[in-house]
């Protein structure tokens, strides 16, 4: 089942309106509002960046927004400390249906400290006198810090923009690649580890 969205629904969040400026330029203005769009067509067009904006649009696909979110910061564990990486690997035993050890009360607190812990190692490099490539490893920790903590509060767009920002040329060909199979599939297949290494 393609997952699908329309004009009209994708209009109704301001940051989305580039999207569908893209959309009427390229699809014609005789383009039904309530016409279905599918997100590939979406992703095409206009980006994995915009396309992920475009999925508030249709929530009933929460689940599968949320376990693609996982996915994509699941590319970039090698930037995250033990407090991210619990958090997700608990969003990934969820994922799964498999028992974690960590109580969900506890996920926003855990990523809330690898954010700030993140944050001020990073603050401190920027500060201190250090290279080029440390700053930017301790600048892409923060942002993959930040991306799991915006996955415990339910802002799926966060989490896969951090990825985004951060991700390897070859990693991020293997989220764009997974997020079209992801919405013409309708539900979220469990390869993207095999397409990322």
């Amino acid at each position: 089942m393609q997952i699908t969205t329309t004009l009209n629904r994708i209009k109704r969040f301001e940051d989305c309106e580039p999207v569908v400026h893209a959309l009427q330029a390229r699809l014609g203005k005789h383009y039904s509002g309530d016409e279905p769009i599918p997100f590939s067509t979406i992703l095409d067009i206009c980006g994995l960046a915009y396309a992920i904006l475009c999925c508030r649009a249709e929530p009933q696909h929460y689940k599968v927004w949320y376990y693609y979110a996982v996915d994509c910061l699941n590319t970039v564990r090698h930037l995250m400390g033990s407090r991210s990486y619990d958090v997700l690997d608990a969003a990934r035993c969820d994922y799964l249906g498999l028992a974690t050890k960590l109580p969900k009360g506890n996920l926003k607190n855990r990523a809330f400290g690898a954010a700030h812990s993140a944050y001020l190692t990073a603050l401190c490099k920027r500060m201190g006198q250090v290279s080029d490539d440390e700053l930017n490893k301790a600048c892409a920790q923060e942002l993959v810090a930040v991306g799991v903590l915006a996955l415990t509060q339910n802002k799926i767009d966060v989490a896969v923009e951090a990825v985004i920002e951060v991700a390897e040329p070859e990693k991020l060909k293997a989220i764009i690649k997974h997020f079209r199979r992801v919405v013409d599939a309708g539900w979220v297949p469990l390869i993207l580890q095999n397409d990322a290494d």
